[in-house]
């Protein structure tokens, strides 16, 4: 798991990916993020109001989210996995289809 959509009925009510403690720090000070419920204190942040960061860093974001759980398997599993296992996000499309 590498980002979870967090959903009100039919609504987005917000994304939560993974990151480091130092990243975690940084994206707390921004309002509408904060920590991710129920997941590893400062290693997930939740981002409430996807107003709150620009298409192309919430972007980018999710792809170091990716990275960062990808690093933490085995080196077998890892082999196993197709080298573009996650396709290349588009920041214009993120917001649109959140």
């Amino acid at each position: 798991m590498f980002l979870l959509i967090a959903l009100d009925g039919e609504l987005i009510d917000g994304v939560i990916f993974k990151c480091t403690p130092e990243e975690f720090d940084e994206l707390t000070e921004i309002e509408g993020i904060g920590q991710a419920p129920y997941c590893a204190k400062r290693l997930w942040a939740r981002v409430a109001d996807l107003d709150a960061l620009p298409a192309r860093e919430l972007a980018r974001r999710i792809r170091r989210s990716y990275d960062l759980v990808i690093a933490k398997l085995p080196k077998k599993t890892r082999a196993t996995l197709p080298t573009s296992a996650l396709p290349p996000i588009h920041p214009g499309t993120i917001k649109s289809s959140l």
